[in-house]
């Protein structure tokens, strides 16, 4: 179902603070907090290229995090066609910045996987200094392209670049796989508190 939201209610979820009570008959209760699915998103455009290319072509990533264990999750859709290689690359909005992982599209479209990363690496996507691009076949070079940025409040996303640096503080902030999802949003069962 659906559930309309009030403006306080939409700025909880937004900063992690909404939760879910379920009560069972014999008023047994169990409490769960919501969060992002995906804590990560990327649009790609040609615009964001350096230099800028005037395509038609677009895309959007979703990623989801795992900071215990330095993986990153990713599900990259596009309509470009000729589409080569995704490239995972070190650098902010206007830069050229350092190859760091690359993947072959081996799908049309889309492409799903996981990218185990270094501690260096893990530090960088908390600030938001990746960005993906899609390389062409008929030139080699990248034809869109986009920033990997927090999907949280800004709050959120510079409370966890603060904590990037302690590797335990965080852990408990990223996905697990004891969750279940739904739709955008997923109770995490690392939550769930009996009454």
């Amino acid at each position: 179902g659906k559930q309309e939201l009030s403006n306080s209610l939409i700025a909880s979820l937004l900063n992690e603070d909404l939760f879910i009570v379920l009560e069972s008959a014999n008023g047994q209760e169990l409490e769960a907090e919501i969060r992002p699915e995906f804590p990560f998103y990327a649009y790609l455009t040609g615009s964001e290229e350096v230099p800028r290319v005037s395509t038609l072509e677009r895309g959007c990533a979703l990623f989801d995090f795992d900071i215990v264990n330095g993986e990153l999750d990713y599900h990259i859709f596009y309509n470009t066609p000729n589409a080569q290689i995704v490239e995972f690359r070190d650098g902010n909005f206007g830069e050229i910045g350092q190859l760091e992982e690359f993947i072959p599209i081996v799908n049309e479209n889309f492409e799903n996987g996981t990218l185990v990363l270094s501690a260096e690496q893990q530090a960088e996507i908390l600030s938001e200094d990746w960005y993906i691009e899609i390389v062409t076949s008929d030139t080699g070079l990248g034809l869109i392209r986009g920033q990997i940025l927090f999907a949280l409040s800004d709050s959120n996303c510079n409370s966890g670049s603060s904590e990037s640096s302690n590797s335990d503080s965080s852990a408990s902030s990223s996905s697990d796989s004891s969750s279940t999802t739904y739709g955008r949003y997923y109770l995490s069962s690392e939550r769930y508190f009996d009454f």
